[in-house]
């Protein structure tokens, strides 16, 4: 939804109606039941990425007082905010209950549930997880009071911001639909790319000779020899030439945990090395499947290939070039590898 339209840009064809300002007070009602008879003995919190979760398990220890008979008591479907801005989330998040049937938490979320008929579960649930709603809570939420993070912020103030919905709740559901079986497919996908993280490791851990041994646990068929312990300089050979930045070099960025990307993609973080001499404007020329080694790690640095290509980077790394390349089956023992 583009800031002063009415209508988004793409809907389902049967759907032409406008979307309308409604106040959170006129599609939800404030949730303020205690746990009192403890009903539930599971403590949640809300993780941004995860939603409510069990609070053990996320922080692998108990946050909750051990007495939760005057947390709130939250079910399935409703939703909880809360106020803690984050990284990423300066202004809180709201999730949905949706993996237990019934929890408890702190008094300083605020929870609510839908009033039935005025606004689709799946649609809002999608809604706060964009940003669209940030701007309400801004305006109301008091200037710099932050006390750890908590945003200080009424839960009557939070009941009056206004969000942007569509006036057919058909529509509402067209969209909460199809938004929740794209989260299932990445959940889906997600879970797969975990398990073959976990193969990955495991076979790492078969596919290299265990210490003192020469042979590996597990090898591709036909390979028999035994490893062998080979100088770093039989295998690399370290680039040295400096130049400028230039349209078939072009600059390029270092991070610990990505490698070698492009500046424009490079995410903020304290242990991104990359150093820049502007001055001289003196860079080290890089080339595709070349090893980039940065030094300044505070143990034993960071070794990554470029799989970019052609750039400069800071003169700080040391760039080896794999020999092999140069001349295949130089070291016809490491070619399996």
């Amino acid at each position: 939804m583009r800031k002063g339209k009415s209508r988004p840009e793409i809907r389902k064809n049967e759907c032409n109606g406008d979307w309308d300002n409604c106040k959170l007070s006129q599609l939800a009602d404030r949730v303020t039941r205690k746990n009192t008879g403890l009903e539930s003995l599971l403590p949640l919190t809300i993780s941004s990425q995860y939603g409510l979760v069990n609070q053990i398990k996320y922080f692998n220890k108990r946050i909750a007082s051990k007495n939760i008979s005057n947390y709130y008591l939250i079910k399935n479907g409703e939703f909880a905010y809360n106020k803690s801005s984050s990284d990423g989330y300066p202004f809180g998040t709201v999730k949905r209950l949706d993996l237990y049937e019934i929890g408890v938490l702190s008094t300083l979320y605020i929870i609510f549930s839908l009033k039935e008929g005025n606004v689709d579960s799946d649609f809002l649930a999608a809604y706060y997880d964009t940003n669209y709603w940030h701007k309400q809570i801004s305006e109301r939420a008091t200037e710099g009071a932050r006390s750890h993070g908590l945003l200080n912020i009424s839960a009557g103030d939070f009941f009056d911001t206004e969000l942007m919905v569509p006036k057919d709740i058909k529509e509402q559901e067209f969209i909460g639909t199809y938004l929740k079986k794209l989260d299932e497919l990445i959940a889906l996908h997600q879970r797969e790319i975990e398990k073959l993280g976990c193969m990955r490791k495991a076979m790492v851990d078969k596919m290299f000779p265990k210490e003192g041994e020469d042979v590996p646990p597990v090898r591709f068929k036909g390979y028999k020899g035994k490893w062998r312990f080979c100088e770093f300089s039989e295998i690399f050979i370290e680039r040295h030439k400096i130049d400028t930045i230039s349209e078939e070099y072009p600059q390029l960025s270092f991070t610990i945990e990505e490698g070698v990307i492009r500046p424009e993609n490079r995410k903020t973080n304290k242990r991104d090395f990359l150093i820049l001499d502007k001055a001289n404007k003196k860079y080290l020329q890089t080339e595709y499947d070349d090893i980039i080694y940065n030094p300044a790690n505070v143990v034993f640095g960071a070794i990554h290939r470029n799989a970019l290509g052609k750039g400069c980077v800071s003169p700080i790394y040391k760039i080896f070039l794999i020999l092999r390349i140069l001349k295949l089956g130089i070291l016809p023992e490491i070619t399996p590898l």
